[in-house]
């Protein structure tokens, strides 16, 4: 996520990972690091230790994390259908709109499919002024995996660019 705008504070980016747990992060207590840049990087910024996602896929834990609730629903367990983010939709609890309220321009980028499970729609629909996927110029001659992804590499890649074209 990369926002600028009139907030009063510093730029906020919130990096979300998938699937990171305590053991592989010297910051998050292990004793080897599998993410050192990520470790330098807490160095310079804000680490929050207690922000944590409570679901068992990628839909739940962005759930949890961008909104607040928890990610179940009575009527998707009793359908016993995929999950997804229906019903899922609190504008004015998600992290995305509390900074839009404060000035901030709020943007989400993955190199994941936003079509899948209609993830773009509800990003949107959470708060997010620009969303983008796999769907961008920028992954062109990049290699795709599941879900149509480019490697965390060039999302890497493209949020740092995206962060020079906003710095003044």
């Amino acid at each position: 996520q990369v926002g600028s705008g009139t907030g009063k504070g510093k730029n906020i980016i919130l990096v979300l990972f998938e699937s990171l747990s305590h053991y592989h992060s010297e910051k998050l207590l292990a004793k080897n690091s599998y993410v050192p840049d990520f470790d330098r990087l807490v160095e310079k910024g804000r680490f929050f230790t207690d922000f944590h996602a409570n679901g068992y896929t990628t839909e739940g834990g962005l759930i949890a994390l961008l909104t607040g609730q928890v990610p179940m629903s009575a009527t998707l367990q009793k359908r016993g259908t995929n999950f997804s983010f229906a019903g899922f939709h609190s504008p004015e609890k998600s992290v995305p709109e509390m900074l839009n309220t404060q000035g901030y321009s709020t943007e989400f980028y993955t190199t994941g499919d936003l079509q899948f499970l209609n993830k773009g729609r509800w990003l949107k629909g959470i708060g997010y002024e620009v969303v983008e996927g796999s769907e961008s110029d920028f992954y062109d001659g990049w290699q795709r995996y599941m879900f149509d992804a480019a490697a965390d590499e060039a999302l890497y890649l493209r949020v740092i660019e995206r962060h020079k074209e906003i710095q003044p």
